[in-house]
């Protein structure tokens, strides 16, 4: 079995530099590294994705823990917090509480998680049940951004809407490729297409606007309009009406020229969705992400190969939204 991957963060240097020591000591799990900040801990996690981040108590108490809290969630990770009686928060989700004197030392502990993490691992993985939909923008590189991503999805992927710019003599070509990639449905959207999990959606064409509805179920619309940032189909008027959905939506910006997209990422994020942008070394260009970076509307910028992925992870939740 492989042993899991531990970051250890702690902001009291006796105590870390104790635990990180029976930590390597004990050899169930692989010490990743000792941080004595959430800022280096969110840094770490983003690039390495332990399978285990152990944070302090005084650290969970701030407001950071909530963010590092959001990035857990996007990755799909687990944390424990640790800390003395009378100063533990409660347990919440993917957060597991203990009591470092409750006579387990850290290396009975790690090697406690890598028994549930080897048992959650075991035996063949539950069907996905995806409670958010997902809406994607694109431009210029786009259409090689959208191979990568889709490529990641399974048969059951969370239902998608993607506005790509292109020329509409050109949108029966690409949804015909990206559909011969994905192991899901890529297809045109339809006036009225309700949303479901396999299905993949792109607008299509230049004469209207694509949008999603909530009217007792979520649905595609083709809404008629003037250009919006300067564009039809806009992915600002997609993102803004996905805005509506508050947490049950996931937002992507990936490689165009730009800013189309940028104002209505932001709306996701402030309405409580998760947010994604492709980062500017693999974006052939990083207009319009760098416009979603400057506004804030990013919750997380990453590589292009990690995209995917990252979708799927924050697709999942407890929460029922699509059927």
């Amino acid at each position: 079995m492989t042993r899991p991957c531990v970051l250890l963060a702690d902001d009291r240097p006796l105590r870390l530099r104790r635990l990180a020591a029976q930590i390597a000591a004990d050899g169930a799990c692989d010490l990743l590294a000792a941080v004595r900040n959430l800022s280096d801990a969110y840094t770490l996690t983003e690039r390495h994705q332990p399978d285990v981040v152990l944070v302090c108590s005084e650290m969970a108490a701030g407001a950071e823990f909530l963010m590092f809290v959001a990035l857990l969630d996007l990755l799909d990770l687990r944390c424990v917090v640790f800390g003395g009686p009378g100063v533990m928060p409660g347990g919440d989700g993917r957060i597991d509480v203990v009591t470092l004197d409750d006579g387990h030392d850290a290396a009975t502990l790690i090697a406690r998680i890598a028994v549930g993490e080897h048992r959650r691992g075991a035996g063949p993985a539950p069907h996905p049940f995806y409670s958010r939909c997902v809406v994607i923008g694109a431009s210029t590189g786009g259409i090689e951004a959208l191979s990568s991503v889709l490529s990641t999805y399974p048969p059951d992927c969370p239902p998608t809407l993607i506005v790509q710019h292109i020329r509409r003599e050109f949108v029966s070509g690409v949804v015909q490729r990206l559909d011969r990639q994905c192991l899901a449905h890529v297809g045109e959207a339809r006036q009225g297409a309700p949303l479901r999990q396999g299905h993949v959606y792109l607008a299509p064409d230049d004469t209207h606007h694509l949008v999603v509805r909530d009217t007792g179920g979520l649905h595609c619309a083709l809404v008629a309009g003037e250009p919006v940032s300067g564009h039809r189909p806009s992915v600002d008027v997609l993102f803004r009406s996905a805005a509506a959905l508050g947490d049950s939506v996931v937002g992507v910006l990936l490689t165009g020229m730009g800013r189309d997209g940028a104002e209505g990422l932001l709306r996701i994020r402030r309405n409580g969705g998760r947010t994604i942008i492709q980062d500017r070394p693999s974006s052939t260009v990083y207009g319009m992400p760098r416009a979603a970076a400057e506004l804030g509307a990013a919750m997380q910028e990453l590589p292009l190969h990690r995209i995917g992925t990252a979708i799927l992870n924050a697709s999942r939740t407890s929460s029922a939204m699509v059927g």
